[in-house]
């Protein structure tokens, strides 16, 4: 019979997030939580599961810090502007004298 070698999770350069984490049942990731950790540092994110469900991720901090930095959600104002524009429309002037002036209280 022929030995597998075990085909490295992580390529050594730097950022670089592993393709395959290692799957961890929550009991034996209790119980090892010190080889989890280091994993997580040396070979990429530890993936611990619960019920045979996907639980949780442990990452180490850089690489969290990369993921955080790329969820830079947008502004109402940038969404808008994003959005794809319709040929032809363009938005209805406001009539004035519907606006309440502002000396005068909204709610009478």
């Amino acid at each position: 019979m022929r030995k597998i070698t075990p085909v490295p999770r992580r390529v050594a350069r730097a950022g670089h997030i592993s393709q395959r984490p290692r799957r961890w049942q929550l009991q034996d990731a209790k119980a090892r939580f010190s080889e989890v950790f280091a994993k997580a540092l040396d070979d990429g994110p530890q993936i611990v599961t619960r019920r045979n469900k996907q639980a949780v991720v442990i990452l180490a901090e850089d690489d969290f810090k990369k993921l955080k930095h790329s969820w830079k959600t947008p502004s109402l104002v940038e969404a808008f502007l994003a959005m794809p524009k319709v040929p032809g429309f363009t938005i209805p002037e406001r009539d004035r004298d519907d606006m309440v002036p502002l000396d005068r209280p909204v709610f009478d």
